[in-house]
């Protein structure tokens, strides 16, 4: 029979998007208390940035993936105890399982007993196909970050060559390029054109 694994210590997360709170979440209905670092200044991850990407949102009641994201969040907090440490990565470690000292960024140390993964993706970046001008022309952007452009909660999508700044009465137009497929594997989408038109008139 397997002997079952009771931690002495907090165990450590890293990451503080939807994996990472959902983990976080688990732990605090099993009495584990644990630590979650998200290295920037919010909760969510990718997810926040999402909107017709996931259709089911609406099924389930949410618009977009910030509702969706604010929603577990708030499920992790109901659940003692939850530490969350924003804008702190982990610097550096010692030990070994079941006993670690972590080292974090912003000098503290910790003693856990397990550390639990959860930092995410980094989407496919299309700067190095030079034909589609990504990050060399302004209103070139990929469709998850004019997604969020034209999301309601949506702000420029940053881009070394610039988001599109036009004003929301103003149309877009994709190019071909969106319905294109770089590569063999994975989901790489493709940079489309976000040309400006002109707004319908009456």
């Amino acid at each position: 029979m397997t002997e079952r694994f009771e931690p002495s210590n907090p165990i450590l997360i890293i990451g503080g998007g939807v994996t990472g709170m959902h983990v976080e979440t688990m732990l605090g209905e099993l009495g584990h208390r644990s630590i979650l670092l998200e290295s920037t200044g919010e909760l969510g991850g990718r997810v926040r940035r999402l909107s017709g990407t996931f259709p089911f949102f609406n099924d389930d009641g949410f618009s977009d993936g910030g509702e969706f994201a604010e929603e577990i969040e708030a499920d992790m907090r109901a659940h003692a105890p939850v530490d969350v440490r924003l804008e702190t990565t982990l610097a550096g470690l010692e030990g070994q399982f079941p006993r670690f000292c972590a080292l974090l960024s912003d000098g503290t140390r910790e003693t856990v007993s397990a550390i639990v993964v959860a930092t995410g993706f980094e989407p496919f970046d299309p700067s190095s196909l030079e034909e589609y001008g990504y990050k060399r022309y302004a209103n070139v952007v990929t469709a998850p970050e004019l997604e969020w452009v034209l999301s309601p909660r949506g702000r420029p999508a940053a881009s070394s060559g610039g988001p599109p700044t036009e004003s929301s009465s103003t149309g877009w137009r994709s190019s071909s390029a969106s319905a294109r497929a770089i590569g063999v594997s994975g989901h790489r989408s493709a940079p489309v054109s976000a040309a400006p038109t002109a707004p319908n008139r009456p």
